[in-house]
C-alpha cells in the first residue's frame, strides 16, 4: 500500500459522530469480544451503550486519531482513558446498570482484569499513588493497515505520556 500523509491529532468530544461512524465500520463488528458475544450479529448495527462506553474517556483529552492530511478522513484511532487509582467502583456499578446483556458480559470480563491489575499493582507499589493510561480501543481502516498508522498512535501515546500503559482490549 502506497504511503498517505497523515497527521496525529487529539481526539475531542467535538470528534464523537465521526469516531462512532469509524468504529462501527472498522471496529465494533471485529472486534473479538465482540465477535464472540454476537453484539454486531444479525444485522445490529451499533450498540448504543457499547458507544457511549467507548466514547466516554474522549473528555479526558488523552485519545488520538491519524488523519489523512489530504482529505480530513479518519484513518486509525486510538481511545485511552486515565485509570485512577481507588475509582475502580465506578467501574462495577458501570457493569451492574448495563442494560446490554452482551455488552454487560464483556464489561463484566475487562472490569475483573483491571480490578486484577489495580490489586496486584498496589501490592507492588504499596506507597506509590498509581495512575495508568488504558487502551480501551483502537484501529485503523482497513485500506490504511501496514502503513504503521497502529503503530504510530502507540508510539506518540508513549512518546507524550509518564503513565504507564496498559492495553485492556
Amino acid at each position: 500500500m502506497p504511503s498517505v500523509p497523515y497527521a496525529i491529532r487529539q481526539l475531542t468530544a467535538r470528534d464523537s459522530p465521526q469516531v462512532v461512524d469509524f468504529l462501527r465500520r472498522f471496529f465494533l463488528r471485529d472486534e473479538p469480544l465482540n465477535a464472540a458475544m454476537g453484539i454486531m450479529a444479525n444485522g445490529r448495527q451499533s450498540c448504543p451503550e457499547q458507544e457511549r462506553f467507548l466514547l466516554k474517556p474522549l473528555s479526558q483529552g488523552v485519545s488520538l486519531q491519524a488523519v489523512d492530511t489530504m482529505s480530513g478522513k479518519i484513518m486509525g484511532v486510538i481511545i485511552k482513558h486515565i485509570h485512577q487509582p481507588g475509582h475502580e467502583g465506578e467501574a462495577v456499578r458501570e457493569v451492574e446498570t448495563c442494560q446490554d446483556p452482551a455488552f454487560r458480559e464483556i464489561l463484566r470480563f475487562t472490569t475483573s482484569v483491571d480490578l486484577q491489575v489495580s490489586e496486584k499493582l498496589r501490592a507492588l507499589f504499596p506507597d506509590v499513588h498509581l495512575h495508568r493510561l488504558e487502551i480501551v480501543a483502537g484501529s485503523v481502516d482497513p485500506a490504511a493497515r501496514n502503513c504503521g498508522i497502529g503503530i504510530a498512535l502507540v508510539e506518540h501515546t508513549k512518546s507524550v505520556s509518564n503513565i504507564s500503559i496498559n492495553i485492556l482490549c
